[in-house]
């Protein structure tokens, strides 16, 4: 199987929204999953059968209310493994 990636995009100081992109080679079932800082889960974005080719989400800081400006985790499992990172999301 060709690599497959994860990656957000950091927020610009004026905007509270980051988008979170994957590309996956093949048609594979993916879960997108963001965590706090102390390894938290906050959300399940995804959690679906998806196609070949890039896909984005789009992160919001009004989705988590309880946190304050700061880095957030993603994980990103297929059903050849996992990526993982991290992103900054502004208040």
């Amino acid at each position: 199987m060709a690599e497959y990636y994860a990656q957000g995009n950091f927020s610009s100081c004026i905007n509270s929204i980051v988008d979170l992109e994957h590309y996956l080679p093949e048609e594979t079932h993916a879960q997108l999953k963001v965590f706090s800082p102390l390894g938290l889960e906050l959300s399940t974005l995804v959690d679906e059968r998806q196609g070949s080719g890039i896909h984005r989400v789009t992160v919001n800081s009004d989705m988590f209310p309880a946190l304050n400006s700061g880095m957030i985790f993603y994980l990103l499992t297929t059903e050849y493994g996992s990526r993982s990172g991290k992103m900054f999301l502004r208040r």
